[in-house]
């Protein structure tokens, strides 16, 4: 593939990812809110979790980071995770990227989730 594709892919999967992070950050607040009054015990401290997706609705994939080149450092410096990093504090939340284990078969594959806690 031309190296020209490569870069348009990569910053189309980058925006993709960014948009995601926007996304997560309009909802977070009622999403907690709705999370915590939902739960059984009193003042419930907890989170919510947050799976990325690809352009096709599947789960987003390290292979797929790894075909284009992205990495999780450069996922979490997006416009929209810093976005989302921010709508957090402010509501004295906290954000963060990780890896989870998705599939051993055919290949060793991790997914990727935000979990947003802190409350109490």
């Amino acid at each position: 593939m031309p190296q020209h594709q490569d870069r348009n892919s990569r910053e189309a999967v980058l925006l993709h990812i960014s948009r995601q992070f926007e996304d997560i950050a309009k909802r977070v607040s009622q999403d907690v809110t709705h999370h915590a009054a939902s739960s059984p015990v009193p003042a419930a401290v907890g989170f919510v979790l947050y799976f990325l997706r690809n352009s096709e609705g599947e789960p987003l994939k390290d292979t797929t980071l790894v075909r284009v080149g992205i990495t999780m450092k450069e996922m979490e410096e997006t416009e929209g995770f810093a976005n989302l990093v921010e709508t957090c504090k402010l509501r004295h939340l906290t954000a963060r990227l990780e890896e989870h284990f998705y599939s051993q078969q055919p290949v060793f594959t991790r997914i990727y989730k935000v979990v947003v806690d802190g409350w109490s």
